[in-house]
């Protein structure tokens, strides 16, 4: 395993020794308490590991995460709601706390003194470990989503904390972070985040939130994203409110399971639903086959965590259950979960079981490793804009151009989006252009290496060169600002919101440039 600290010839070892590559189509379990646990998984910090196994459920690999080196990743033995695992890109996600194994109250300690950590595991089978002093403050984090650049979270914070809580965002081997929405007003107690299709989602089970919504625009970086909850997606027949945990969108877009962990006489299960174009439509909810009773012998469990794979004009479906194992000699029913979805009788059957003393907690599908164009444009050392720069990029292998428009958060400048899989060649020409910025070229671009843009600002008439035109259009606007008759945004080239000397100046840097 490799921790994002430096190549140092320990990691590297440690990577050849353990890690082997993923293998698409085989799942991902999380499993938290040691294989061989002598006794009954309790709330200390306990040795998780991310397992593979085969669809079949024979175990291929095991990665044990890290507990003596920090940053370490621990969990509870006992908290039911963390550890779910998402994947998005070839990088798979899951959070945890910087503590040693049977430490205490790691789960209300405070952030400064038990750095939340996010694990990411790709496929290649190396390991990298993010520490954070500022997230989930007081209480649990839950989940995580990586692009192998960035990262989302979901959690909760203590009483008073919320400024820690809610959906946030960080860089990988960052140690810091930010809330992505805006804690004071919107949602705070989170528990899964995933991404599809290149959007961010969340999920919520109180307060505003009580389902699945889409958190901003595409991947946001900066705080006080819109939290907008899908249309209709409720439990129109159970009650008492739905325990909403994990959720997955099929390949279609427009069908979504969501897990909810109640009994099952109360509404647990897997929950189907339909977008007609306008709302989500609830379908049905699939039950059987589950395990008939939790561990503790008394009641019909839910779901906690899921994931979909399409096969043909069928959706196969991964979960994991909502029972616990409890220690005792009861037949353990903490365990993957395998249904191939053909109408609401559809039953589950059991793929993997955790071992006595130890309890599973996510399923993730492998994925093909994803082609992707990644790195960081910076911009015009006079720039000193900070909202998101709509920054267009074009892909091409000389006869299929791709092009992406990703908004880009000027303090970081980090960007990452797949390539189109009818661009199949090794090396490309890539493209970036920003407003005020002239067009540059990555020429022979090898994928999956970083694609980084120091783009030159000036081009104020977008004519792609920094020229006299562009003198004259900046004068017409000089001593204004934004909102005045004849302001010219373009002219704004340090987007201070005044046409000033500072934009002569950078102008004047950059005079008789060209882009390409």
């Amino acid at each position: 395993m490799k921790k994002i600290l430096g190549l140092s010839l320990l990691t590297l070892a440690a990577s050849a020794v353990f890690a082997a590559p993923l293998t698409p189509g085989n799942l991902l379990v999380v499993q938290v308490g040691e294989d061989g646990r002598a006794t009954a998984p309790s709330s200390t910090g306990t040795q998780v590991y991310i397992k593979e196994y085969t669809t079949a459920g024979v175990l291929v690999q095991s990665f044990p995460l890290e507990t003596t080196t920090a940053p370490r990743l621990v969990n509870s033995g006992t908290a039911t709601s963390a550890l779910q695992i998402s994947g998005y890109l070839g990088n798979y996600a899951i959070a945890g706390y910087d503590a040693a194994l049977g430490t205490t109250g790691i789960a209300t300690s405070a952030s400064a003194s038990v750095n939340r950590v996010v694990a990411v595991l790709k496929n290649d089978g190396t390991i990298s470990y993010t520490a954070l002093s500022d997230a989930y403050d007081g209480n649990n984090i839950r989940s995580a989503v990586s692009d192998g650049t960035n990262i989302w979270m979901a959690g909760t914070a203590g009483t008073g904390l919320q400024a820690t809580a809610g959906f946030r965002h960080a860089l990988v081997g960052g140690t810091t972070s930010i809330a992505v929405n805006d804690p004071t007003t919107t949602v705070n107690n989170t528990r899964v985040i995933n991404i599809f299709n290149g959007q961010l989602y969340g999920g919520s089970g109180s307060g505003l939130l009580n389902g699945v919504a889409a958190i901003g625009t595409g991947l946001p970086t900066v705080t006080g994203q819109s939290v907008t909850a899908l249309p209709n997606l409720v439990d129109p027949v159970n009650t008492p409110t739905p325990s909403p945990y994990d959720f997955a969108f099929a390949d279609d877009g427009n069908t979504i399971y969501v897990t909810d962990d109640r009994i099952q006489a109360s509404g647990g299960g897997l929950l189907k639903y339909t977008f007609d174009g306008t709302q989500w439509n609830f379908q049905y909810r699939l039950q059987s086959g589950l395990p008939a009773t939790n561990a503790a012998g008394t009641s019909f469990a839910g779901t906690r965590s899921v994931d979909v794979v399409e096969s043909g004009s069928d959706n196969i479906i991964y979960v994991v259950s909502a029972n616990q194992n409890s220690g005792t000699a009861l037949v353990n029913t903490s365990g993957v979960y395998v249904v191939t979805d053909t109408g609401a009788l559809s039953a589950f059957t059991q793929v993997a079981n955790s071992a006595l003393n130890t309890n599973f907690r996510g399923v993730e599908v492998v994925r093909e490793a994803a082609r992707v164009v990644s790195g960081v444009v910076t911009f015009d050392n006079g720039y000193i804009g900070t909202d998101l720069v709509n920054v267009t990029f074009e892909v091409t292998d000389g006869s299929t151009t791709q092009t992406e428009v990703i908004a880009i958060d000027p303090a970081t400048g980090t960007y990452s989006f797949p390539v189109d899989s009818a661009i199949t060649a090794s090396s490309v020409d890539v493209f970036a252009k920003a407003p005020t910025h002239l067009r540059l070229l990555k020429a022979g671009y090898s994928v999956g290496s970083p694609a980084n843009f120091a783009l030159i600002n000036g081009d104020v008439d977008a004519d792609n060169s920094v020229t006299i035109f562009d003198y004259i259009e900046l004068s017409g606007s000089f001593d204004l600002n934004v909102g005045d008759s004849g302001f010219v945004d373009g002219a704004d080239l340090d987007k201070d919101g005044s046409v000033t000397i500072f934009d002569y100046i950078i102008l004047s840097d950059n005079f008789d440039k060209s882009g390409d």
